[in-house]
């Protein structure tokens, strides 16, 4: 009777976890110091079953201090002096946000940290590490190439735009290898179909053996 009663308390805890997604397209941008402004695109979906407020939290490391980087979420384009916001999202709705950065003819690097919790769980975090790198024009740099993959969320096709021919592998969220594919530089794309709808992360190695790692969420067909 004890363990019944413990599996029934642990079953609950299990089904009452908090359920939503961060995914941002590319967890990188490179540009110029003569650009107005850089930006890293992405998106919170909401799957627990009910209405929730999620609150989000932009950590800033160490940056030129030049530099102007703001947050854009389901609200308004926040200023660069807000690093905390909140909005609401009904069930299997979900949200754009975008981090902006305005370099101001800076040259530099920044690694940040976004960071969303849901109201009825705020123990439940997800967190999603993002970097800028700007350069200055003339210097011979070149940013480092990392691929684009859309759209996300997918159905049938994950499409592949990346400068670098490479083998890359899925990865569901068990870490079990679902999937691999060969890039030649240019475009691609990888049937992902018969894929059941969840998260997945598409790794690969650069040719300098850089690891990259991108996660997408393959929707139902």
């Amino acid at each position: 009777m004890k363990f019944k009663l413990f599996f029934l308390l642990l079953l609950s805890a299990l089904t009452s976890k908090a359920q939503y997604d961060v995914v941002f397209n590319e967890t990188d941008a490179y540009g110029s110091a003569t650009d107005t402004q850089l930006v890293i695109k992405g998106y919170v979906i909401n799957t627990s079953g009910s209405s929730d407020v999620f609150f989000w939290q932009l950590t800033k490391g160490t940056m030129p201090g030049a530099w102007s980087v703001r947050v854009k979420d389901k609200n308004q384009t926040h200023p660069a002096s807000v690093t905390t916001s909140n909005f609401t999202l009904a069930n299997n709705d979900s949200a754009e946000v975008e981090i902006l950065l305005d370099p101001a003819m800076t040259t530099g690097a920044a690694a940040l940290t976004f960071t969303v919790s849901r109201q009825s769980q705020p123990l439940d975090l997800v967190e999603a590490n993002l970097s800028f790198n700007v350069w200055a024009v003339g210097t011979g740099e070149t940013p480092t190439v990392t691929a684009s993959v859309y759209p996300n969320p997918a159905i049938s096709q994950l499409h592949i735009a990346l400068l670098e021919t490479v083998e890359m592998e899925i990865y569901n969220v068990h870490g079990q290898k679902v999937k691999t594919h060969t890039h030649a530089a240019g475009a691609s794309a990888i049937d992902i179909e018969a894929l059941p709808a969840g998260t997945y992360v598409l790794k690969y190695l650069r040719a300098n053996g850089t690891p990259v790692s991108r996660q997408f969420i393959k929707l139902q067909n």
